[in-house]
């Protein structure tokens, strides 16, 4: 929306912006209200501005300190942030030891989104690899089941909900997908359920990947030799282990000493592909980046005597559906615009489909009542839609610490009692 778009623009400041038609109007409308003035590329004028710049090389050598991209991320304020990527970050990525083998005979399928790092990540890996690359616009379930039996695909990166849903297909009875060698995932661990019948459709490896905008890809994968739903050890659940180059440590978040084996605590990480910094933050980079560079990813987990790492929580309260991250703070300032909620508190809740889903609880207005499905259609006009409520609880008042602020955990546990982790 122009509300999410606009400050991003205004932080960014970017000189040139490259927008479908379909978008453009959003576009102008938030470049207008950030106060900059980009030169607008959009649709088919892609081509004829392209042809009108000079076709001399300007010679531009890339040094390592050099930022290539800025993803926008967010804390639990909400408020985006530019995670500055440098190119030896990325140079260090794509250097890394993976659970997969892409070489000049590969076919890549790239569907998650290029606003992630993942999709970004999956898009220049081939490019290093001398793959071949196959991307779609949208993760629409059919369109990836043809792609794969039309086109070969060696190698795809899919959440645990859309490996689901292709599973279900129909066609995925008669589908030819007998070229895929490594089906990686991320963003949420995967049921054994899942991972057996996932198995038995594509007769693959899987391979889960774990990291975040700031690491600049992951920092742990779980290998093909790990995805046994018999293991004893119980490491299906976990996120695995950091490859070489990389490292990973269970810390006490308020004195930032290491926790010992089992013992919970906040993840940080080290390496030489992670980000430098956000972009005109420097507060909130040196609330991130320690001094000595380590990387406070926010998540809690523990580490087992062989180094695999198990999340369990998140130190802060940003809810990941999808793979999608929702920061609560957003959308409940959207919701107490409404004229009947009072109050509001926005959790993430357990959900088979996506991992985890946005639920809101909120305290009427007096005198007032709430239809459910007008809160709800009510937010979705004015967020995006997967950021929006997908179900609503009515309370008297909400849960708070001494210091007014709401104990969104109290909220969370009746949905997750029962679980191993409290996190999708």
């Amino acid at each position: 929306t122009v509300a999410e778009l606009t400050p991003l623009l205004s932080d960014a400041a970017p000189s040139v912006v490259v927008v479908d038609d379909e978008f453009r109007a959003t576009l102008e409308q938030a470049a207008a209200a950030a106060g900059v003035s980009p030169v607008l590329v959009a649709g088919e004028r892609v081509e004829e501005w392209a042809a009108s710049q000079p076709d001399t090389d300007p010679g531009l050598v890339a040094e390592p300190d050099d930022i290539a991209l800025i993803f926008y991320t967010s804390g639990t304020t909400g408020i985006p942030k530019g995670a500055m990527l440098p190119v030896s970050g990325i140079s260090a990525n794509l250097a890394r030891e993976v659970p997969w083998d892409m070489n000049t005979e590969s076919t890549v399928l790239v569907c998650s989104p290029v606003f992630h790092t993942a999709g970004t990540g999956w898009t220049y890996l081939p490019g290093y690899c001398g793959s071949h690359c196959l991307m779609l616009r949208d993760p629409n379930p059919s369109q990836i089941l043809a792609a794969i039996s039309e086109y070969h695909v060696t190698q795809a990166l899919l959440v645990p909900a859309l490996i689901q849903m292709v599973m279900k297909l129909p066609a995925m009875a008669d589908a030819d997908v007998s070229s895929l060698q490594t089906l990686a995932y991320g963003a949420s661990p995967i049921s054994p359920t899942l991972l057996a019948a996932a198995v038995q459709a594509f007769g693959c490896d899987l391979a889960q990947a774990y990291g975040m905008t700031e690491t600049g890809g992951p920092i742990t994968y779980l290998g093909p030799a790990d995805h046994d739903p018999a293991d004893p050890h119980g490491r299906l659940s976990s996120a695995g282990r950091p490859p070489a180059g990389i490292e990973v440590q269970v810390t006490d978040p308020e004195t930032g000493q290491p926790r010992a084996t089992g013992e919970t605590g906040e993840v940080w990480t080290r390496s030489n592909q992670q980000m430098i910094g956000y972009l005109n933050r420097p507060e909130a980079t040196a609330a991130t980046i320690m001094a000595d560079g380590w990387l406070r990813t926010g998540d809690a987990g523990h580490m087992d005597e062989d180094g695999y790492l198990f999340l369990t929580d998140r130190l802060s309260d940003v809810i990941v559906s999808g793979a999608e991250n929702v920061y609560p703070v957003e959308v409940e300032h959207v919701l107490v615009t409404h004229p009947a909620v009072a109050d509001a508190a926005v959790i993430g809740v357990p959900d088979e489909r996506w991992g985890e889903t946005v639920r809101a609880v909120i305290v009427v207005k007096p005198g007032t009542t709430i239809d459910e499905a007008e809160l709800i259609a009510f937010a979705r006009e004015r967020l995006a839609h997967y950021k929006a409520p997908t179900g609503i609880d009515v309370v008297d008042d909400l849960p708070r610490n001494p210091a007014g602020k709401v104990l969104r955990r109290v909220l969370r546990e009746p949905y997750w009692a029962g679980r191993g982790r409290s996190v999708g």
